[in-house]
């Protein structure tokens, strides 16, 4: 299978570009003193990870869904 380069989008949420706009970012930020306490970080963690768990449930019923319709067909 040959090499296929991923498209701008995608490399710009999941690749390099993606990782080089966040330093970026955090850079920018910090020089305008912008910082996050450790009860912020914290936060964004636990936000974060009850923001993946609903997605992963969403994410289970939609392929449920879908299994059923194929088996139907």
């Amino acid at each position: 299978m040959p090499y296929k380069a991923d498209s701008f989008k995608a490399s710009l949420v999941w690749g390099r570009i993606g990782a080089a706009v966040m330093a970026l970012l955090a850079f920018i930020l910090g020089f305008f003193g912008f910082t996050l306490a450790p009860d912020d970080q914290a936060s964004l963690v636990d936000l974060g990870a009850a923001f993946l768990a609903g997605i992963a449930g969403v994410m289970a019923i939609v392929s449920k869904l879908r299994e059923k319709k194929k088996a139907e067909d």
